[in-house]
């Protein structure tokens, strides 16, 4: 249907060119052809169809003539409607790449197919040489897509060998500092035979043969980096390609370059710099790798992710009400009085940021006063002071026990994060616009050391820093673009050395426009949870419980942290448990009298595990210590022996104090379900809680009415009296 209307929107146009979207709508007359849906077809195909921004309304025109915007089929073919008007094509369908889509005639240079017989780097990954493979047969032309934590870079440094080999000369533009230092260590490891030499922040290449450039585009753009040396047919590396879209940047992207790559983790700019700079001069999009492919191939880490809603005070949500009353009313206007494109988002947004640097005319007013109400709303979702408070409910020896990025949007409020955690015993750096190089490095040494536990950032680790391995996510402040989640993402889903998850908390403020519930349109959320093993809504109560388990660790400092059995302590265990039955038993550590005529104690029967592991699982996943001695020990044992036999049938065993009892849960990591059990019933309502803990022991099997009967004995209580018992008892 979408080709129907794109050929019927391109004859009128060919027709009657200039003019907006709603006079096309209604000269069609199409069933379901609305405004909206001719404006999406318009900006979702700028390769075929242009627009006269500086109008109001935007004016429509085809970019090129009917007869030559046509679709190259097989070998080159036109493909036309029943009309005989030709099928224009979509900016995905102009932009993948495809074996006819040659921006030149292609000549492959001698030993064009590189070898890599420089390479010395890891072995590519099947995306990344997939990619590869597709560049080189597009005459070495193409723009690489692929998320944050991939590895787009490797697929840079095998064009750099394969030009390296070929006796072409390298250069790679980067955006920043921290970029080009990255791409200089990742170079000399991979190819250390390469004459490699860096242009910026000081730094100027001392042999002017080099091999390989390195060069910060803003130093690229305002000299001749070649010299007299010459740059035929060299090869551009273009890192952040998205970047280079400005004016001033884009004088970096020399005709001189014959091998040309780009690479970026999403390539949407919100002007048209894509269409009218960057595809025309590197060529289409390659498919690379998003995250679902990265999961698919075992290259990202199993990610979980737990969201948690939090309420505004009065003052913010009236704060938060009226900016948003504001924006509603000027979107309004904007679209149907003063015609801009009510979707997609991006581009009702890229006119609204155009009109609101013109003249003092009533459009322009009104989209100001829309960007002003948007920049309020997102402060007091920004600094919402129930997002802070979550932070003190963090379980501090989880914290401690890895390494965690605090996302936010503004500076004051990583501060206030760094201030919290610190309360918590967590050592923390902030990472804020203004540190010296020097400063930034100490910090992220630090965190990648282990001297620091976590990170606090607003904005600066989005994009082209060079971030440490970490493995719990907290977002408190909403992604403002699709890139910036997937650098978010990014720094959290890399492969873990033990195998372990990557985890995030997403803090949101009900009843907004972050809330999942409400469809979280302008967050970006959905990137996230669509690779997602596990998505839970929870409460901050909730937290400790969720985080321990999903990172399989028992709380930092716990007498059982360790959790090593070994015969002394079994032995120790036995005696201490059964000294609570039987006076007869001597202090720990000493071993009971045994009357003369008595024979001496048993070795456990091998049986006694399977009855042991029967009966826990049979009841529910968990027993009272009372239980295990009735309806497992047999009648002849003492009590003594029956508590060694119990505690010595299975390694997979663990039995703990929980309040004025012990309970037994069976299975592996066993010992950890009971920290959780052990943090959930003595907490201030484990009624309220049951859901969560359940959930969060689903592994051991253990049933909720197990639960419930475990926390009562825990308490000295019925199971109906947990209803009553007061928050304040346990605590």
């Amino acid at each position: 249907m979408e080709r129907q209307h794109i050929a019927a929107i391109s004859k009128l146009l060919g027709r009657n060119p200039l003019i907006s979207a709603k006079e096309i709508a209604r000269e069609l007359n199409e069933p379901g052809l609305t405004r909206s849906i001719v404006n999406r077809i318009l900006y979702g195909n700028r390769d075929a169809f242009t627009v006269i921004d500086s109008q109001i309304p935007p004016l429509w025109k085809l970019r090129a003539e009917p007869e030559t915007a046509a679709y190259p089929d097989d070998g080159g073919t036109v493909t036309v409607d029943s009309t005989g008007a030709p099928l224009v094509p979509s900016a995905s369908d102009t932009l993948i790449a495809q074996p006819w889509a040659r921006t030149e005639p292609e000549t492959p240079a001698q030993g064009g197919n590189a070898n890599l017989g420089t390479y010395q780097g890891p072995p590519l990954r099947a995306w990344q040489a997939e990619a590869f493979e597709t560049w080189q047969k597009n005459n070495r032309r193409g723009i690489v897509e692929a998320v944050t934590g991939t590895g787009k870079t490797a697929v840079g440094i095998a064009a750099i060998v394969a030009a390296v080999d070929d006796g072409r000369r390298a250069v790679v533009l980067v955006p920043g500092l921290d970029l080009l230092q990255q791409w200089q260590k990742a170079i000399a490891e991979a190819v250390p035979s390469a004459n490699l030499e860096a242009l910026g922040g000081g730094a100027k290449p001392e042999n002017p043969h080099w091999d390989v450039l390195i060069a910060t585009v803003q130093s690229a753009s305002r000299r001749n980096i070649f010299g007299s040396t010459g740059a035929v047919g060299a090869l551009v590396v273009a890192d952040e390609v998205h970047r280079y879209g400005a004016s001033e940047y884009a004088k970096a992207l020399l005709d001189d370059f014959t091998w040309r790559l780009g690479l970026t983790a999403t390539l949407h700019r919100s002007d048209n710099a894509v269409v009218e700079i960057l595809a025309p001069y590197f060529g289409p999009v390659i498919q690379g790798c998003d995250y679902k492919r990265a999961k698919k191939d075992g290259i990202i880490a199993p990610v979980n992710v737990v969201t948690i809603g939090v309420d505004f005070l009065p003052v913010e949500r009236a704060r938060y009400d009226k900016a948003s009353e504001v924006c509603r009313k000027a979107q309004q206007r904007l679209v149907y009085d003063f015609g801009l494109p009510e979707e997609p988002y991006g581009e009702f947004m890229k006119h609204v940021q155009q009109l609101a640097k013109s003249d003092f005319s009533q459009p322009t007013m009104t989209a100001q006063r829309y960007l002003k109400s948007l920049q309020e709303r997102r402060e007091v979702l920004a600094e919402c002071k129930g997002k802070v408070a979550l932070v003190q409910e963090l379980p501090a020896e989880v914290l401690r026990s890895t390494r965690s990025i605090f996302f936010t949007e503004r500076v004051v409020t990583a501060g206030q994060v760094q201030h919290e955690l610190g309360a918590l015993g967590v050592d923390v750096g902030l990472l804020r616009s203004g540190l010296t190089p020097a400063n930034r490095t100490d910090i992220l040494n630090d965190f990648r050391s282990g001297k620091l536990q976590a990170v606090a950032a607003p904005r600066v680790l989005d994009e082209g820093i060079d971030v440490p391995d970490a493995q719990l996510g907290f977002i408190l402040a909403a992604s403002r673009s699709r890139r910036q989640m997937i650098q978010r993402m990014g720094r959290i889903i890399r492969p873990k050395n033990n195998g372990g998850r990557a985890v995030f908390v997403v803090a949101y403020v009900k009843d907004t426009t972050e809330d999942p519930d409400k469809g979280a349109h302008e967050t970006f959320f959905n990137e996230l949870t669509t690779i997602a093993d596990e998505k839970v809504t929870a409460g901050p109560d909730d937290l400790p419980f969720l985080l321990r388990d999903w990172l399989d660790m028992a709380p930092l400092g716990s007498p059982d942290s360790t959790h090593k059995r070994t015969p002394e302590t079994l032995d120790v265990a036995a005696n201490e448990s059964a000294a609570t039955e039987s006076p007869s038993l001597k202090p720990e550590g000493q071993a009971p009298e045994q009357p003369e005529d008595q024979p001496a104690e048993r070795e456990p029967s091998l049986s006694m595990s399977v009855d042991v592991a029967s009966y826990i699982r049979s009841v529910g996943g968990i027993a009272t210590w009372e239980e295990l001695l009735e309806n497992v020990a047999s009648p002849e044992h003492t009590v003594s022996e029956a508590a060694r036999m119990i505690l010595s049938s299975d390694p997979m065993l663990t039995v703990r104090e929980l309040g004025v009892t012990k309970v037994a849960v069976y299975g592996r990591h066993s010992e950890r379900a009971l920290d959780t059990i052990s943090t959930w019933a003595s907490g201030p309502d484990p009624v309220g809680n049951l859901l969560t803990v359940t959930r969060s022991l689903s592994r051991w099997q253990v049933q909720p009415e197990r639960l419930l009967h475990a926390a009562a004995a825990a308490r000295g209580c019925t199971v109906v009296g947990l209803l009553t018992v007061d928050s304040t008892d346990h605590k």
